[in-house]
């Protein structure tokens, strides 16, 4: 509308930049008085452009490198950002929000496949903390040279980072790092039982974890699938955690009937320590899926197969071997 193109005239004679992608606006939305209003829009734009040399400008659309694209814009209109991330790539983004004194940080991995680290120059004095959003919890987020921070971001995961004031008592945080834990594989067999969701179900033995939709009886396969092991722990650490990797379901944990809570982002990674003792353990793990391999069965149902894309649905439950994690720090309990 003509209002929001002098609302716009308005902020580049106030000095805001103006970066105009592809072209500038030239066109009225609606149909009444269209053509004298876009005339209004175009007159306003090319005054704009011409007043304004050096802070408003038409600029290319960007291509398939999106990041090259805007480093440029960032050079040629003199952007200084409010974060320098040192190694962007195109599947992790980051989103900035100001919650009263705080400065809120949100990082994502889109990529199911892929992890990235990455180096970020904040333009903040204050103290980084790492917010679990699910717990409330929050621990010191350690920072190298300048105050920049050293990002870890592991398949489709996502980190809040907040500066606020400091604490000379908080906890600092510590990223798992399964280079420097002992590992043990949880071997086969596996005890598996497939909850369909057209109400059929049934148990299958399992020696080793491995996508559903690569076996011929379930990769239709959709609903919830239990898996039951009984593991022996020769001693009682102080500190343990259980791995299922990264999976594209929602998993849920139970050890010794005890539950270890739920994850459906990241590393499905459970700290263990409370519920694991000395000699056997019953580990319950439950997948709960997506319903893309059944969609695609339904071969006649228009609908479903319009849905059921290979692109819309991954691999189907556990994928690979189960592991347990032992801080080398980790004591035997008394």
């Amino acid at each position: 509308m003509p209002e929001t193109a002098k609302a716009i005239q308005q902020f580049a004679d106030a000095g805001g930049k103006l970066i105009f992608v592809g072209k500038a606006p030239h066109l009225s939305s609606g149909l009444t008085g269209y053509q004298q209003k876009s005339k209004e829009i175009e007159d306003i734009s090319n005054a704009i452009l011409k007043r304004h040399t050096t802070t408003a400008a038409v600029v290319p659309a960007p291509g398939k490198d999106m990041i090259s694209w805007f480093r440029a814009i960032q050079q040629q209109f003199a952007l200084t950002p409010y974060i320098v991330i040192s190694d962007p790539v195109i599947h992790v983004s980051q989103l900035y929000y100001k919650n009263g004194e705080r400065d809120v940080y949100y990082f994502t991995n889109y990529s199911a496949v892929k992890a990235h680290t990455f180096t970020a120059g904040f333009n903040n004095k204050k103290t980084a903390w790492l917010w679990n959003a699910e717990t409330g919890e929050r621990l010191q987020y350690p920072s190298g040279d300048n105050g920049k921070l050293q990002i870890t971001l592991g398949q489709s995961e996502s980190k809040i980072i907040v500066f606020d004031d400091d604490d000379d008592d908080a906890e600092m945080y510590t990223a798992f790092d399964e280079n420097k834990l002992r590992k043990f594989y949880i071997g086969g067999p596996w005890q598996v039982t497939l909850q369909h969701v057209n109400d059929t179900s049934k148990k299958i033995t399992l020696d080793e974890p491995t996508d559903l939709k690569l076996r011929e009886d379930t990769k239709d396969f959709s609903g919830t699938i239990i898996y039951n092991k009984v593991i022996n722990i020769e001693d009682d650490y102080t500190k343990i955690y259980l791995s299922l990797g990264h999976i594209y379901d929602v998993s849920e944990l139970e050890v010794n009937g005890r539950p270890m809570g739920a994850k459906w982002y990241g590393e499905h990674l459970y700290d263990i320590s409370k519920a694991i003792q000395k000699g056997d353990n019953y580990i319950t793990i439950k997948i709960i899926t997506t319903l893309g391999a059944y969609t695609k069965s339904l071969k006649n149902n228009k609908a479903a197969q319009e849905w059921s894309s290979e692109d819309l649905y991954g691999p189907t439950g556990l994928t690979r071997p189960v592991r347990l994690f032992i801080p080398e720090d980790s004591t035997i309990k008394d």
